[in-house]
């Protein structure tokens, strides 16, 4: 989904993807370095989110999967959509209808639909119970689950050490509660306007909203 991005930045190097599971490197679309969940682990925590009736997607290397009538699967949708509007090639897109055991390639996260009104207790008190992964949330009523140790923080850490950057060379951006971790490993963490309160203490600046152009107003205060 960050190929639109990519082309109309016109970005020649590695990309973080997937709350920092994977590195991909945008010259050759080869992955620079990764992390997955195991298989095993994979089918259980979607077996528990099916008889517990929560809507899931599994995001692989190539294709991504979702449980069936997912209202997870729209935005997917639309970046498709997006993408065909580009000449840019499209994200396969599968139900999981019954047989979770169809998922091929690694899997580098799992996105869940928490439910209303904190009904969720009894998918965080699962998930804990597993040592091999870790989750956050990307945003209101999302839940991310992804290999144990990896965060966002992870994963501009990799892209340092694969560039060689020093920590003091690093300015990241960010919104919501996902994105915490990396702001511990850059020399400059902005936190945007409509991000959440939680992240803004944690800033060293606070730009404009995102749909003001946050993000380019400060690069050009402070970095250009």
């Amino acid at each position: 989904m960050l190929k639109t991005y990519e082309k109309e930045l016109a970005i020649n190097g590695p990309l973080i993807t997937t709350n920092g599971a994977v590195i991909i490197d945008s010259r050759d679309d080869k992955i620079a370095w990764s992390k997955s969940i195991d298989r095993q682990i994979t089918l259980d925590i979607l077996h528990f989110a099916s008889i517990n009736s929560y809507d899931y997607a599994v995001l692989t290397g190539d294709t991504c999967y979702f449980s069936p009538k997912s209202i997870l699967i729209q935005r997917f949708q639309l970046y498709n959509t997006l993408a065909l509007s580009k000449n840019l090639p499209t994200i396969p897109l599968v139900y999981l209808n019954g047989s979770n055991s169809i998922i091929e390639n690694q899997v580098y996260k799992i996105l869940l639909k928490e439910k209303p009104h904190r009904q969720n207790k009894e998918i965080y008190q699962y998930l804990k119970q597993i040592e091999t992964v870790n989750f956050t949330h990307s945003g209101e009523g999302l839940l991310d689950i992804m290999p144990a140790g990896v965060d966002k923080g992870l994963g501009v850490r990799e892209l340092r050490r694969l560039l060689g950057a020093e920590k003091e060379e690093v300015c990241v951006f960010g919104d919501y509660l996902n994105d915490l971790p990396m702001f511990g490993e850059a020399g400059m963490a902005i936190a945007m306007d409509n991000a959440h309160d939680i992240l803004k203490r944690n800033a060293m600046v606070i730009t404009d909203h995102h749909d003001s152009d946050g993000v380019a107003k400060a690069i050009h205060k402070y970095i250009l």
